[in-house]
């Protein structure tokens, strides 16, 4: 079992290595190599039974995809993405990224089966993003997308491509719908999103926060733990049940603001919560006010995904994975 992922040095990336090289197998298979790709050097995990390599490179130059598909690698996370903030910013830089890039590496696979089969499993993660207002109740996978940016449109664009490469039989992809990633650890990234993490994330380890939009601001959640679990199950699973629709809403947890916070008080107490400072960012909540914010996840969930019931639940996961289940640290 060879696997490659790009975007390895992301947050979600590092967790994912962390998680392979711990277990070891994929799919009951044995991990034999391990590439991880960025457009900076990721970190080098220590594993002595599996052959690790690290690269940095720029997957929106044509030459790259070749050769990160020139080992033929039996799985590859395609994680690399240039996030909703940034590509609203710089419609350039989002599209070669998150669109060419993107197939860029399914051409490359498409023309190393010309030589002799070659058909990888891929993991390509998407984005709620790919929708739209007006939304229904609950989002359901049947959901028209209308996209309302340019990072939903790309992921949008990538879901067809994964589907058609697919049918095409040039890969078996999988494409999963990530929620918003909460809390997620470290700096802020240039996501729209971020605040969702950091009116939790800063006061818990006892810093000011500002939080642009109001408490009845409602979005869709899940923890980099789940992120890390839709990955490998995706990965691991039978993909003969998916049939033609290749991309799944992942389960995860719809919640105001205000529940954020209620959950943050009930585990770490008023002090924490005294820390958030309200700024309203009309752009921000704007964007926010775009986004989904409920989903009927039932199919991912028959499959076997899962994901979070509470925000009192994602806490602990992140008191637990980054503060070493202290939060006095």
């Amino acid at each position: 079992m060879n696997i490659v992922i790009i975007g390895a040095a992301g947050m979600v990336g590092r967790k994912l290595t962390g998680a392979l090289v711990a277990s070891g197998t994929l799919a009951g298979k044995k991990i034999d190599g391990l590439t991880l790709v960025d457009v900076i050097e990721p970190e080098m995990p220590q594993a002595a039974d599996i052959n690790i390599s690290t690269r940095a490179v720029d997957i929106a130059d044509p030459s790259v995809a070749a050769m990160l598909i020139a080992g033929r690698p039996d799985v590859i996370f395609h994680l690399a993405a240039i996030v909703s903030g940034e590509a609203e910013l710089d419609f350039e830089k989002g599209y070669a990224i998150n669109l060419d890039g993107t197939r860029y590496l399914f051409e490359a696979i498409r023309q190393a089966g010309k030589s002799a089969p070659y058909c990888p499993r891929f993991v390509f993660t998407s984005s709620i993003a790919v929708f739209g207002a007006p939304f229904p109740e609950k989002i359901g996978d049947e959901f028209f997308q209308t996209p309302r940016t340019s990072y939903g449109t790309q992921k949008a664009i990538g879901e067809l491509l994964l589907a058609d490469y697919s049918r095409r039989g040039f890969l078996d992809g999988v494409g999963i719908r990530l929620p918003t990633i909460c809390i997620r650890p470290g700096k802020p990234n240039k996501a729209a999103s971020g605040f969702f993490s950091s009116i939790l994330r800063e006061p818990l380890a006892g810093l000011e926060a500002v939080l642009p939009v109001s408490e009845d601001a409602r979005h869709w959640h899940a923890s980099p733990r789940a992120a890390v679990g839709f990955l490998i199950h995706a990965a691991e699973m039978d993909t003969a049940v998916l049939g033609a629709r290749r991309s799944l809403n992942m389960p995860g947890l719809s919640a105001t603001v205000g529940e954020q916070i209620a959950a943050l008080r009930r585990v770490a107490g008023d002090e924490a919560v005294a820390l958030i400072r309200r700024k309203p960012d009309p752009m921000v909540a704007e964007m926010v006010d775009g986004w989904a914010k409920d989903f009927d996840a039932s199919r991912a969930t028959s499959l076997g995904f899962k994901a979070e019931a509470s925000f009192d639940e994602i806490i602990a996961i992140h008191i637990e994975d980054e503060l070493g289940g202290d939060l006095k640290k």
